[in-house]
C-alpha cells in the first residue's frame, strides 16, 4: 500500500504538527498527517490532496524527501506493509483541531520521545530532516495494543 506522510513544521523546526489516529494501524498514537494513495495517484497529488483534507490547506509541494518501507507484524504475521513517500514543509498557519483522521496538534520537536507517537516516524523525521537519509525500511510488531520498533535501516545520506 503507497501512503504519503507530511512532516509539517514551523520555520525554525522548534515544532511539528501531529495528529491523534482515530483507525489501525497506530490507532491512539500520535502521527504526521497523511495518508492512502488513490488508485492511480502520484504521490505528490496524494499529499496535495491529503493535505488539504486533513487542515484545509492548498499548497503545491516539492518532491518528496525520503521513502520509507514499512512492515507492521501482529502475532508474528505480517498485517500491513507500506511504501510511504516523505514531504516536509513549513508552516505556521495551521490552526489546531479535529479532521476524520483525528485531533491535531501543534507540539515541540523535543517532546517527542515521552509522547505515544508512532514509533518509525520519530525516526523518519530523524533521518529525511536531518539528511542522514533518502531511504529507510522500518520494521515493527504489535502486541496487544503496543507498537514496539524491531529495525530500522537508514540508507543513502543526502548533502
Amino acid at each position: 500500500m503507497k501512503i504519503v506522510n507530511l512532516c509539517i513544521t514551523t520555520p525554525n523546526n522548534e515544532r511539528i504538527l501531529l495528529i491523534n489516529r482515530k483507525k489501525e494501524p497506530y490507532q491512539g498514537y500520535w502521527a504526521m498527517p497523511g495518508g492512502k494513495n488513490e488508485k492511480g495517484e502520484s504521490y505528490e497529488l496524494a499529499a496535495i490532496r491529503e493535505l488539504k483534507e486533513e487542515t484545509g490547506i492548498i499548497r503545491k509541494l516539492q518532491e518528496p524527501i525520503g521513502f520509507c518501507i514499512e512492515e507492521i507484524k501482529e502475532n508474528g504475521q505480517l498485517k500491513y506493509s507500506f511504501e510511504i513517500a516523505f514531504f516536509q514543509f513549513f508552516s505556521e498557519q495551521i490552526k489546531i483541531g479535529n479532521c476524520a483522521e483525528g485531533n491535531f496538534e501543534w507540539f515541540n520537536l523535543t517532546d517527542l520521545e515521552k509522547m505515544r507517537v508512532i514509533p518509525s516516524d520519530i525516526m523518519m523525521l530523524d533521518a529525511f530532516c536531518n539528511k542522514r537519509a533518502n531511504y529507510t525500511e522500518s520494521f515493527v510488531e504489535k502486541v496487544k495494543q503496543d507498537y514496539t520498533q524491531r529495525n530500522f535501516f537508514s540508507i543513502g545520506g543526502r548533502t
